[in-house]
């Protein structure tokens, strides 16, 4: 190969090899993920109870070190929190108010909990609020009811007490994902709830 063949193929060797790169991240990342995830599913059946929830509790429940999943957009008004990741692939993920770049409180009450199950395995066996991934849509509703508060936002969405609502993704009307909004803060700070897909 000449001096020019290797000119123009340099470009696509160095795109290459930072693909290649990315991928082994990628790949050890999601290792991580899965071996973090096992980790904490060891504690067996543990409860997240929104409330009294705070970013001491979950760190005391969880037993983990928090990541904070990736760098705040300026001027944003909240952090991601994560609690057994790979990356910025988090088993439990929290969102904390946390304006103008300032750190989040251990007492600092999150805005929104989520957990979500993988199309590989269940990430977190525990539950929020008494829920789990995998239970059927109608315990769910139960466990509202059961609070005193069984009003519908949606077909998906249904207040959990008088300062939580919880949304839900279901696939044969089981469970795969869950989102717990804290609309007193919310609306406190006139912060939206973020808009989350179902993984297909």
């Amino acid at each position: 190969m000449g001096a020019a063949g290797a000119f123009f193929l340099y470009p696509w060797y160095r795109n290459y090899r930072r693909q290649v790169q990315e991928g082994k991240q990628a790949l050890n990342e999601l290792h991580q993920f899965i071996a973090e995830s096992s980790s904490l599913a060891t504690l067996g059946d543990i409860n997240i109870d929104p409330a009294d929830v705070t970013l001491k509790k979950l760190n005391e429940v969880l037993q983990r070190p928090p990541h904070e999943i990736s760098a705040r957009p300026k001027n944003s008004k909240s952090v991601a929190i994560g609690w057994a990741c790979g990356g910025d692939l988090c088993t439990v993920r929290a969102f904390f108010l946390a304006p103008n770049g300032g750190q989040v409180s251990p007492s600092a009450v999150p805005i929104t909990l989520w957990i979500s199950q993988d199309n590989l395995w269940k990430s977190f066996v525990g539950s929020i609020g008494g829920i789990h991934l995998g239970d059927a849509t109608k315990k769910l509703l139960a466990i509202c009811a059961k609070n005193g508060y069984k009003q519908q936002n949606g077909a998906d969405r249904i207040s959990w007490n008088k300062d939580w609502d919880v949304r839900w993704i279901a696939k044969d009307d089981k469970i795969t994902s869950l989102f717990f909004f804290n609309m007193t803060l919310m609306n406190g700070v006139q912060v939206k709830p973020v808009e989350f897909e179902e993984k297909r």
